[in-house]
């Protein structure tokens, strides 16, 4: 692939969320990738989202490399092989909530037969269902298994959504909830009286967080009721580390909360 090509693909990626309503761009996503994954045959790479080989993944960046036929990066990749190696979902019959789901693991995850599936959002695509976080509009104990990441940074009252999320699960399903860490940090910065879009870029890095979790995070999730259990790249194999392009360091992990 042409450095020209790989040019135009990365600004037409990095333009989604600034000149595409929300709810349509999983479908310019899905055009995008359609036009690039012939370039990239091969089977050096495997994504475990979409199960397909490449020659190599995606550069839009050096720290984000996806998938070129179905635009996962890393983390979604650790999220999916956690799933494939040590979870049932893709046998047994299971009630799924997937929230802010993202568009390589949606469509796949809709086609399973076995799986009650449900993508929910607070300004829901195509295939989803507007549900609020903070206020989930679901029965107590009636999902065996929710994903919520990279969510809870975007919620003001993240401990709130916490408590939510503990009361829909049934008691032996599980959340797996996924969000940026800085694990440089021992506890997690917040401030509420940032509140604009510019204060928040300067604060927290992103004009739509409204926090920086820290280390401390499993302790938050654990005062919502639950046992939590971590998990990164480096516990999978490093071959599969490699081979599925993995998160390289921990600041990226699955939480794992029963």
């Amino acid at each position: 692939m042409s450095v020209v090509t790989q040019d135009v693909v990365n600004v037409a990626l990095s333009r989604l969320k600034q000149g595409v309503p929300r709810k349509y761009r999983y479908l310019v996503r899905g055009a995008v990738m359609g036009i690039v994954s012939p370039f990239f045959t091969g089977t050096a790479v495997e994504c475990p989202c979409c199960e397909k080989t490449s020659r190599r993944w995606l550069l839009l960046d050096e720290h984000d490399p996806v998938c070129p036929h179905c635009s996962s990066a890393p983390r979604q990749r650790l999220l999916a092989l956690y799933l494939k190696e040590r979870t049932p979902i893709f046998g047994s019959r299971l009630r799924m909530v997937h929230f802010a789901a993202e568009y390589c693991l949606m469509r796949r995850f809709a086609r399973l037969p076995n799986l009650d599936y449900v993508a929910a959002d607070l300004d829901p695509p195509r295939g989803a269902i507007r549900l609020d976080l903070t206020a989930i509009d679901l029965p107590t104990d009636s999902v065996d298994m929710v994903i919520c990441s990279h969510v809870l940074e975007h919620v003001v009252e993240d401990r709130v959504a916490m408590r939510e999320l503990r009361r829909i699960i049934r008691p032996d399903g599980q959340a797996l909830i996924m969000v940026p860490v800085d694990r440089r940090r021992a506890v997690t910065y917040e401030d509420p009286s940032i509140a604009t879009p510019a204060a928040r870029l300067a604060a927290f890095d992103q004009a739509d967080h409204v926090r920086i979790y820290g280390r401390d995070f499993s302790e938050r999730l654990h005062s919502a009721g639950f046992a939590v259990e971590r998990y990164t790249g480096a516990q999978f194999a490093p071959w599969a580390q490699h081979r599925c392009g993995l998160p390289e360091n921990d600041a990226e992990a699955v939480y794992v909360c029963t």
